[in-house]
């Protein structure tokens, strides 16, 4: 098994733990609400209509579905390496009536080309570190900014400087993170992708959790870039 196949299937372990054993915006879980920067970016759409939005790495819909109940007529297309979170993703908006406006797409992020241009809204969570190479990441974040047409918006949410050890032990491993880049970094290259935007939110946050690792438990830590910005009209 290559090293990427043993990154992926590690991820594909621990997302689909959590997409089991959590219901969508249930009190108390990660899925409880969408990512704050979005909550804060909606508003300033709720006017326009006809919006196409892009979700990569989507989930089961934690973002998307929130963006299609704020932006009745809107289009969210959505973007997923597992196929068992678009088969949830389509299973929740079924359930919280946005079915119409969810379009879900089960690939990697690494293949799916962005039209430029295409999109009023392109939202990357905690996706970008699980692409195949910096190099992917790179040109994804070009094809973003490339992506997003005038007024739009990107919001992108990356752990960067990832660190990772037995929750037993103690003993470090090797993050199981296809890219991992460190913060100062991230910004830097955020400020030359979408330089000259208006910044919507910029932060820099401190989390740890725990994840399974085939029969053992992991502690990740990581420094959690939150980026969101507006491109000029």
């Amino acid at each position: 098994m290559s090293r990427l196949e043993e990154i992926r299937q590690a991820e594909a372990q621990s997302h689909t733990a959590a997409y089991e054993s959590y219901t969508l915006y249930a009190p108390g879980t990660w899925l409880s609400k969408p990512v704050k920067a979005l909550r804060d970016l909606l508003p300033l759409y709720v006017q326009r209509n006809g919006l196409r939005v892009l979700d990569l790495g989507s989930g089961v819909g934690r973002n998307a579905i929130a963006a299609a109940m704020a932006l009745p007529g809107s289009k969210v297309i959505c973007v997923d390496i597992l196929p068992m979170a678009i088969e949830k993703l389509l299973e929740n908006a079924e359930e919280f009536g946005v079915s119409e406006q969810i379009t879900g797409i089960s690939g990697p992020v690494d293949g799916f080309r962005i039209e430029e241009i295409g999109y009023d809204i392109i939202l990357a969570g905690s996706v970008l570190e699980h692409l195949d190479s910096k190099a992917s990441a790179l040109k994804k974040l070009a094809e973003i900014a490339a992506g997003i047409r005038p007024g739009g918006a990107v919001m992108i949410v990356m752990n960067t400087g990832v660190q990772e050890w037995d929750a037993v032990t103690g003993e470090a491993r090797e993050p199981q993170f296809e890219v991992n880049l460190s913060p100062e970094e991230v910004r830097k290259l955020l400020g030359v992708y979408f330089g000259g935007w208006e910044v919507l939110t910029d932060q820099l946050t401190h989390q740890n959790y725990d994840v399974p690792r085939g029969e053992r438990t992991v502690t990740i830590s990581s420094e959690v870039v939150t980026f969101a910005a507006r491109r000029t009209e």
